[in-house]
């Protein structure tokens, strides 16, 4: 048994999973190109509304494809480029299961993971816009001790330096030249300071408590993941009134590794009992993309604060704006619908 999984939302990453996957399907919709690359019919127009019916699965063509610089090797098991990587790349993961994902920011799907069986978050700027009040403990508790000779840090600074970090990475970075106990008491500081602005100020990203509700209908697993001290994470759930959602909360100071590695959400699997094939997640750091990205999962970037092309880059599988995007609910349906699975026998 084959599977193939097509994109709707994609034309040319599809090309090449079947023109590889099986010959009827590539006279139905699909013809070689030059080199070995497989193209699609270059369509009369460049329209989202045309549709090609393969296995009575319904699929978009998002435009006219005449090949790209990604190949595939049926009897290989890597993944490979030709030629240069178009500016918004697709990606052919090779081996029993053939699937095709797309990595450009307009283009968002789950297809490769369908069905779900869980939901990973991540808390500060994810669940919460939280960072902000971050910022402001930094920037005055980092003056009263003269950081940079007393001048303020700058926003730019928090997001590229410190956000989504863990506090002994980012204390290591702040003050190299202090002993570890100093270090931390200045973090520890700062978190009291922060729980104390927080209780007041965080509120939950707009669209949350919809998405919960569709998680929750659906049945499916959910876990916290974070970073930030559990006395932090816990105050964050509470004020977001998630204090009942979660299955598990992961702490990654409680971890033999905390974010950027991997170790974190590979915990949040295990307890869970679910599949890193059946699994996607939600952060907003390029720290947690990558710790996401390397436990084998894709992960859905939120703009809350850190820049597109940040998330992009750390390898976020499809950015929104928050949690009512419109992006997210297309590749919601249509993972909830698996109207683009195909299986070929």
């Amino acid at each position: 048994m084959r599977r193939l999984l097509l994109p709707r939302n994609s034309g040319h990453e599809g090309c090449h999973v079947a023109f590889l996957a099986d010959p009827i399907l590539r006279s139905l919709a699909f013809f070689p190109g030059d080199d070995g690359r497989s193209r699609s019919p270059r369509p009369e127009r460049s329209r989202p509304e045309r549709r090609q019916v393969l296995c009575r699965r319904r699929w978009w063509w998002a435009e006219p494809c005449c090949g790209c610089s990604w190949h595939a090797d049926p009897d290989g098991g890597e993944e490979r480029t030709q030629g240069e990587e178009p500016e918004e790349g697709a990606m052919v993961l090779l081996g029993k299961s053939w699937v095709c994902r797309s990595f450009g920011k307009n283009r968002c799907s789950f297809a490769g993971i369908a069905p779900l069986e869980a939901v990973l978050f991540d808390i500060d700027g994810t669940i919460c816009d939280s960072d902000p009040i971050h910022y402001f403990a930094f920037h005055e508790m980092l003056q009263e001790v003269g950081y940079n000779n007393g001048e303020p840090i700058t926003e730019e600074f928090f997001v590229k330096n410190i956000s989504g970090g863990h506090n002994d990475d980012i204390a290591r970075f702040l003050f190299p030249d202090w002993d570890h106990e100093k270090s931390m008491k200045f973090m520890d500081d700062k978190e009291a300071m922060f729980r104390r602005l927080a209780a007041e100020k965080v509120k939950p990203v707009d669209g949350l408590h919809k998405l919960c509700k569709w998680i929750t209908d659906c049945g499916l697993k959910r876990a916290a993941v974070t970073n930030a001290p559990r006395a932090n994470a816990e105050l964050l759930i509470s004020s977001v009134g998630l204090s009942d959602f979660f299955d598990v909360l992961i702490i990654g100071g409680e971890c033999e590794r905390a974010k950027p590695f991997p170790d974190p959400y590979l915990k949040a699997l295990k307890v869970l009992g679910a599949s890193a094939d059946h699994t996607f997640i939600f952060e907003d750091s390029a720290s947690g993309i990558k710790a996401g990205v390397a436990a084998g999962m894709p992960v859905v970037g939120i703009t809350t604060r850190n820049p597109e092309e940040v998330l992009l880059k750390a390898g976020a599988t499809f950015l929104i704006k928050n949690f009512e995007d419109p992006k997210l609910w297309m590749a919601l349906e249509e993972e909830e619908k698996a109207a683009t699975e195909a299986v070929i026998a």
